[in-house]
């Protein structure tokens, strides 16, 4: 019986071992996320910026 007590305290040990590895990666992976939302949406505004200077130019004929 203190096998089997000793192979159960083990897989217990393992089986934490292995949800806080995964609880890392599931932040790693919402940090990730979350840095590419960022990206996006600085990427969006320097189309929009880009695009108001060629509307601008456009209309004023003056190079922005």
């Amino acid at each position: 019986m203190s096998t089997e007590k000793n192979e159960a305290e083990n897989l217990l040990i393992q089986a934490r071992t292995c949800k806080v590895d995964l609880i890392a990666l599931l932040e790693k992976i919402d940090q990730e996320l979350e840095n590419d939302k960022r990206n996006k949406t600085a990427l969006e505004a320097k189309r929009v910026v880009k695009d108001r200077l060629a509307v601008k130019e456009t209309m004023t004929g003056i190079p922005q």
